[in-house]
């Protein structure tokens, strides 16, 4: 069984954090899987840093902490280069998708995929709660951006329970220029473009209504990062 290195990016996940590190720590324990934990406090204005040094002797985790927010890009690169499990997996604090799906990854995980994601959007995946009509289009319309300009290779970018073998995690996260919300397009598109395989799994998700989404200006955004990939890729950038 491979070792994985588990990632927790935390933005004001002051509520979360002690469930989240408890679930995922129970989980691996009862598979058997040696871990070890990183936990990125991205500028937490909250009580999140007073939360982390609580809980690191229970669990003990490695802590990154930035004074300011940098992006969840930003976290999953620190991160990943710090990293020293056979593979990197991150999950969302919120467990929007249950850490028993996990389960799925490991058959794959055995022949030596090098890039595992969970998927809301195949046929067998299971939304439990939806997103809200705004969040589905805004969802949509993102999508078809990304076909249209960059890649097909999967057909959910955006879920937060992905996996990468280390030696991919550390190219393609070192090549990362995205901190904020097209890092997950920005590292599957390098995934695709340095032919590593990638296997997108089916997984139970449960929409958190207290996601900080901004529908305009998130819209201007990421269609700006999206752009951003495709210049940075016409100039060499990846190469």
């Amino acid at each position: 069984m491979p070792d994985v290195t588990v990632i927790l990016p935390m933005y004001n996940e002051a509520l979360t954090a002690e469930s989240a590190l408890t679930v995922a720590d129970g989980y691996f324990r009862s598979r058997g899987i040696r871990t070890e934990t990183i936990v990125v406090n991205d500028g937490s204005t909250d009580q999140t840093a007073v939360v982390l040094d609580r809980l690191k002797p229970r669990f003990g985790f490695s802590l990154i902490a930035w004074e300011r927010n940098r992006g969840k890009g930003a976290a999953l690169r620190a991160a990943m280069a710090q990293g020293t499990g056979d593979c990197q997996f991150f999950m969302d604090t919120d467990l929007s998708t249950p850490i028993e799906e996990f389960d799925k990854f490991l058959p794959y995980l055995k022949i030596g995929d090098e890039v595992i994601i969970g998927s809301r959007r195949l046929e067998e995946s299971r939304v439990l709660v939806r997103q809200n009509l705004i969040r589905q289009t805004m969802g949509n319309f993102y999508c078809h951006m990304v076909y249209r300009w960059l890649t097909h290779c999967v057909e959910d970018f955006n879920c937060g329970f992905k996996l990468f073998r280390r030696d991919a995690a550390r190219r393609i996260f070192s090549k990362l220029t995205i901190d904020r919300w097209g890092y997950d397009v920005e590292a599957l598109f390098l995934a695709d473009k340095f032919r590593y395989r990638i296997r997108e799994i089916p997984v139970i998700w449960r929409n958190n209504p207290h996601t900080r989404v901004h529908p305009l200006i998130d819209a201007c955004r990421t269609t700006a990062e999206l752009l951003k990939i495709r210049w940075n890729d016409w100039r060499g950038r990846y190469d």
